[in-house]
C-alpha cells in the first residue's frame, strides 16, 4: 500500500467505525467503492489545503501582514467570482476548506466594500 492508501485506510476506519486492518483489507481487495475513494481523496485535499492556509497565518513583520491581507482579499475575490458563476457556498467552502456560512460572510463583506468604492468614485 502506498502512503495515500494508508491515509484512506485510517480515514475509513475512523469514519466507518472499523479497525484500520479491516480498512486496509477492503482497499487491498478492491472492495472500496469509487465513491468512497473519491471522498477520501477530497478529505486529504482539504487537510492539505488547511496545512497550506495555516502556513500563511503567522506574520512576523508588517510586510507579511500586508501580504497575508492581499492573499486573503484575492481569495475572497475568487470566491465572489465562483458565486457569480453559479457555485453554491457549500461548493466554494469545500474548495477553500471553509464553512459555507463563513464563505457567504466574506463574499457579502467583499461586495459591500466594492459597492462603497464605486459609490465614492
Amino acid at each position: 500500500m502506498d502512503t495515500a492508501e494508508n491515509w484512506y485506510a485510517l480515514s475509513l476506519s475512523i469514519v466507518g467505525g472499523i479497525t484500520p486492518e479491516q480498512a486496509m483489507k477492503w482497499i487491498e481487495e478492491g472492495e472500496m467503492t469509487q465513491k468512497i475513494r473519491e471522498k477520501m481523496q477530497q478529505s486529504i485535499k482539504k487537510i492539505d489545503n488547511y496545512k497550506h492556509r495555516k502556513a500563511l497565518k503567522p506574520a512576523s513583520s508588517k510586510e507579511q501582514v500586508e501580504e497575508n491581507k492581499r492573499k486573503r482579499r484575492e481569495e475572497t475575490k475568487q470566491m465572489a467570482e465562483m458565486r457569480r458563476s453559479g457555485m453554491t457556498y457549500l461548493q466554494i467552502g469545500e474548495i477553500f476548506s471553509l464553512h459555507k456560512t463563513y464563505v457567504s460572510v466574506r463574499i457579502r463583506k467583499y461586495e459591500e466594500e466594492i459597492n462603497q468604492q464605486r459609490e465614492s468614485a
